[in-house]
């Protein structure tokens, strides 16, 4: 195609062959029964537009020769330094929603993975109260769901995870730690097989720390959340800019912009990182 740069990237299941042309962004996805694709991937796919747009999905570097008529446009131009546009993506996981319930799925896996996304682009985007609602919504589908005990248990610590985090946006800080105990109490009963949640707790620790304006303790649990989720980057990034650490925050900007995990955890980093890395 004369004038067109066609990217194609595989994304665990379905490829999206993706395009730029005159300001547009164009996809497709290549033919795959979305049953067959991990639930994961498919809150990718519903989101797939607005992660690409707000910098929240790597685009692959093989070319593909793509003809026009067999691309659709998303009608909107990639901008890096964009926010994610929270209304549009929430308009698109409720779409998501009702072909997740209408396709049956339910009966194999709960919704709640769909609503704490929800929750998550309400929480981050200043509307703490849609934020619990969504995480209580999500849950709901969960004690009479078909998985197994510990996932509940799981899912269950999730729900507390968020309604901390909603907690301290809130200003409720006290709400917030009380949740926070109960998961790291959690925890502990759990043994070892809980020993992965811990980079979790600490990352709740520190978003609580740093909502409540105590850097120093959220750069301290920061330290120790997932090193490979850019949210959690980002958070770390930030606090270390509040204690005049302004160089390891910048590299840990550049950390974020250079990820190439793709999801919803990039998407709410990146814009910001972006501009911070602009400023020096």
């Amino acid at each position: 195609m004369t004038g067109r740069r066609d990217v194609h990237t595989h994304v665990a299941g379905p490829s999206y062959a993706v395009a730029r042309a005159g300001g547009q962004l164009y996809a497709r996805v290549l033919d795959e029964p979305t049953a067959e694709v991990p639930l994961g991937r498919q809150l990718s796919f519903a989101l797939f537009p607005f992660l690409v747009e707000s910098g929240g999905f790597s685009l692959g570097v093989d070319l593909v020769d793509v003809e026009p008529r067999e691309i659709s446009p998303l009608c909107f131009g990639v901008a890096d330094e964009r926010r994610l546009r929270d209304k549009a993506a929430l308009g698109a996981l409720d779409t998501f929603l009702k072909e997740y319930r209408d396709s049956g799925q339910t009966q194999t896996f709960p919704e709640v993975f769909i609503w704490n996304s929800i929750a998550r682009i309400h929480l981050e985007n200043g509307r703490a109260e849609e934020a619990m609602k969504a995480y209580g919504k999500g849950y709901e589908s969960v004690p009479e769901s078909a998985i197994p005990e510990d996932q509940k248990q799981v899912w269950y610590g999730r729900l507390k995870h968020g309604r901390a985090r909603t907690f301290a946006k809130l200003g409720r800080f006290d709400d917030a730690r009380e949740e926070a105990k109960a998961i790291h109490k959690m925890i502990e009963e759990g043994g070892e097989t809980a020993e992965q949640y811990l980079p979790a707790y600490h990352y709740l620790v520190g978003y609580l720390e740093l909502e409540a304006g105590n850097a120093e303790k959220a750069v301290e649990h920061l330290k120790q959340s997932n090193p490979n989720d850019p949210f959690h980057k980002l958070l770390l990034a930030r606090g270390l800019d509040r204690i005049g650490e302004r160089e390891n925050a910048l590299k840990a900007y550049q950390d974020i912009v250079d990820s190439t995990i793709n999801g919803l955890e990039r998407a709410l980093a990146y814009p910001e990182a972006k501009r911070q890395l602009k400023k020096g």
